[in-house]
């Protein structure tokens, strides 16, 4: 965000006389709210293991559906047979472990509502309930840590509130802090050890889903180090866990021992989004490592050669993804279209991170038109969706479920879009201050406009949706505005000014509507 101000000048609407009120009042709402969010998400401690406001099955239901077509698809926790028997169990009151279930399915729900559909203007009690169920889980663990010790069904509880915060806006943005604390568990327990080589006698079905939990806690661990710009939060050489066997989870219901051929990508199973991140982890975690060090920072030629190397993994992983993608019929590609996505941008956010220093250094140095040239792809694939293998596939007709993740989403996917967004704003600016466009990915000007100014609309929505970073969407238009006023040849004359007034009068509006409004709390009997 500083670098966007300082690249187009927004910086110099702070102390203008007409806006500053504005925005002092657009602050003053939004820490009212926040308060108020944060003190109706807190739970008393004598109802922590109480069923707190829980939906109808039939919501839950729906709300489960969710869980597993989305994120689950990408960031393996649970083994769907295994919960769906103990669902089942939990609503007819025969599951003896209901405590760890009721954590499970609390963070679940929460997630879920993620992407429920529902009206985004009118506001969802259920999005309101979901930061109240993550915050009694946070305390149902603080609670277990003091009184015994950590079992898988805790470390899947950790992982799943560690994705459940992701999604959480009422909550900290300093996620990053407590994302390693699941990854510390898991070390303490040994799941960064391959089980084939430490644990030789373990189960086929425990060792496989301890090498699922290891993978899902150190990708989302490894993702919130970099929105943080902290350094990675484990070496390259700090664990030999393999990545998981490529089976679907009716296989591994039923296996007895684990075959090499398990191992290899021959096949789309509901493993095969997650192995794929597996594969350039070590990769990204060095690609962290050279953005956070204080000492021998990469070189030029060291950078080319590990992003060619992330780029070079990738590559067999579209191919795979296009050749299921021809077997598939359109209804079928919704649940695939999102992992995909997402499989993406949790890749490609650091080949945009790793590049951005040296695209820089090409407005003076051709050299280094290279890193622009990636800088610039990589922005507008995180920002364009759907990704280019569905593009050609009718669009959903409802609103699909990463659509939803857009308006909804906090943590690394709001911040993802934001740097693309950022990045792709400053370099279009930089092209046409020197009257010097060339296109690194061929497109005319107006075709990138289009991307930032449908992205433009997507940060409106959020703000409408509860979002309360309203410096951010006045800042975020304000660039846009005068990037497509340079381009496009027209005077700056009030342009820019006007485009902040009018944001953060938007702003206000919407935040004094929530003040004004009935609490949650109230709204939650409509369930």
């Amino acid at each position: 965000m500083e670098a966007l101000r300082s690249n187009v000048g927004t910086e110099l609407l702070y102390n203008d006389p007409l806006l500053s009120p504005l925005l002092d009042k657009c602050k003053r709402l939004s820490e009212k709210i926040r308060v108020r969010r944060a003190t109706q998400r807190r739970v008393p401690p004598s109802l922590i293991n109480v069923t707190l406001d829980m939906p109808s099955p039939g919501i839950c239901d729906k709300l489960v559906q969710l869980y597993f077509r989305t994120f689950d698809t990408v960031f393996r926790v649970l083994h769907v047979p295994t919960f769906q028997r103990e669902y089942e169990a939990y609503w007819n009151d025969d599951l003896v472990s209901k405590e760890a279930f009721h954590q499970k399915l609390l963070l679940i729900l929460a997630i879920g509502t993620c992407f429920y559909y529902d009206d985004e203007e009118k506001g969802c009690p259920l999005r309101s309930l979901a930061s109240t169920w993550i915050f009694q889980v946070q305390y149902w663990l603080v609670n277990i840590f003091e009184t015994g010790e950590p079992n898988m069904e805790v470390i899947q509880v950790s992982a799943l509130l560690l994705i459940a915060r992701q999604v959480d806006r009422v909550g900290t943005n300093l996620i990053w802090i407590s994302a390693d604390f699941p990854l510390r568990i898991a070390i303490s327990e040994g799941y960064h050890k391959e089980p084939s080589i430490h644990f030789p006698h373990m189960r086929p079905f425990e060792a496989e889903m301890r090498r699922r939990l290891w993978a899902t806690i150190l990708e989302l661990s490894l993702q919130s180090s970099l929105d943080a710009g902290m350094p990675p939060p484990i070496s390259c050489g700090g664990f030999d866990c393999l990545p998981p066997a490529n089976v679907d989870d009716i296989e591994l219901d039923a296996m007895t021992e684990l075959h090499t051929t398990t191992r290899t990508l021959e096949r789309f199973t509901q493993s095969t989004t997650q192995i794929m991140l597996v594969h350039t982890v070590r990769l990204r975690l060095k690609n962290l490592q050279s953005l956070t060090t204080f000492e021998n920072p990469p070189s030029y030629q060291d950078t080319l050669k590990l992003g060619l190397e992330v780029e070079a993994i990738c590559r067999p992983h579209l191919a795979l993804i296009q050749s299921h993608l021809s077997m598939l019929s359109p209804a079928e590609a919704e649940p695939m279209r999102f992992q995909v996505k997402l499989l993406d941008i949790l890749t490609r956010r650091f080949l945009l991170a790793l590049h951005e220093p040296f695209a820089a250094l090409a407005k003076h140095d051709l050299s280094y038109y290279y890193s622009k040239k990636v800088v610039t792809e990589s922005a507008y694939r995180i920002l364009t969706y759907p990704p280019p293998p569905f593009q050609h596939l009718p669009a959903p007709v409802e609103i699909d479920d990463y659509s939803r993740l857009q308006i909804f989403g906090g943590g690394i996917f709001k911040h993802t879009a934001w740097h693309a967004l950022a990045s792709l704003i400053t370099e279009l600016f930089d092209d046409a201050d020197q009257s010097l466009f060339v296109s690194p990915l061929g497109a005319s000007e107006a075709y990138l406009l289009d991307v930032i100014q449908k992205h433009i609309s997507i940060l409106r929505r959020q703000i409408k949706a509860g979002d309360l970073d309203t410096e951010a969407f006045m800042s975020f238009t304000c660039a846009a505005a005068q990037v497509s006023a340079r381009v496009q040849g027209s005077t700056l004359t009030g342009t820019v000014t006007q485009t902040a007034r009018s944001s953060l009068e938007f702003c206000c509006s919407i935040l004094e509507k929530e003040l004004g409004a009935q609490s949650p709390k109230d709204s939650a009997e409509v369930l």
